[in-house]
Order: C-alpha cells, then sequence, then structure tokens
C-alpha cells in the first residue's frame, strides 16, 4: 500500500490518469479546476432536465404508456473527460457525505469501477490527510493525495 502526498506547486502536473474532487462548495481545488475545465463543474450544478410538452405528455397519457420516472442526479459523482483541458484523462466530482469514511468510500468504489487507474484525490477543505489515510489504508491501493 502506498499513498504518495503531492504538494500544491505540483498538484496540476501530469501523472495520473484519473483525479477525484470534492464538489466546488467543499473544495478549493474543485474551484480551481473548474476554470481549466471551462466552468463545467458549475454549470452541472445548475442543468434542470427539459420538461415534456403538453402535447408529448397528452399523447403518452392517450396511448396509457408509461414513462420510467427519472429524477435529478444532484448526488451521483460527475465524470468530465478532461484530456484536451487537464493533464488526465477524467475528473471527477465526488458529492460530499456525511462523514470522511463515506466519502472516502465513495471514491475507492469508483476507483475500483474504473479499473483501478493511476489516481489523484485532491481533498476536501474539511478533510485532513490522516482521515484520508486511515479509510483508504483498510484498501491497501495506490494514490496520489493533495491536500
Amino acid at each position: 500500500m502506498s499513498l504518495k502526498t503531492v504538494d500544491s506547486l505540483t498538484a496540476l502536473s501530469p501523472g495520473c490518469d484519473l483525479w477525484i474532487v470534492a464538489e466546488a462548495q467543499h473544495s478549493r481545488w474543485a474551484r480551481k479546476l473548474d476554470w481549466y475545465l471551462n466552468f463545467q463543474i458549475q454549470r452541472a450544478g445548475l442543468h434542470k432536465s427539459r420538461e415534456l410538452s403538453p402535447e408529448i405528455q397528452k399523447v403518452i397519457q392517450d396511448c396509457e404508456v408509461e414513462l420510467p420516472e427519472i429524477g435529478t442526479f444532484r448526488s451521483a459523482p460527475l465524470m468530465i473527460a478532461s484530456e484536451n483541458l487537464l493533464p488526465n484523462s477524467k475528473t471527477i466530482v465526488v458529492p460530499q457525505i456525511q462523514d470522511a469514511a463515506g466519502w472516502v468510500e465513495a471514491c475507492f468504489k469508483i476507483w475500483d469501477d474504473l479499473g483501478r487507474p493511476l489516481t489523484r484525490v485532491f481533498l476536501p477543505d474539511e478533510m485532513k490527510a490522516e482521515a484520508f489515510n486511515r479509510a483508504w489504508a483498510v484498501k491497501g491501493a495506490n494514490v496520489e493525495l493533495v491536500d
């Protein structure tokens, strides 16, 4: 198991395929990365899906078709293809969860589901590296941390 801490001077340098960051209201790094990502993080938070027109709703009702419920995914992670904007290929914004261990668990699940790529984790402002280390050490995985 290896956790490497990266300082703020080299945090935006190449070396990891996947970058994980907390939501902008919990992370100064997310706000900084959002600039380079052309404000995709901010725009995703403001996005609202279009409503079906009354004509379409009437056709659906007349045909007795049931549409699946499509809710908002505010609590779902946001993946941004960032290969042309940052020195990585994917940036993932993981929503804040009640406690540090929950946020780390969400990060681990994403990392594991993506095939365990080289990863740099930008910690939320209120999370200390020691808290992340304790929760991640159980997993035995290699990542870089930016505090």
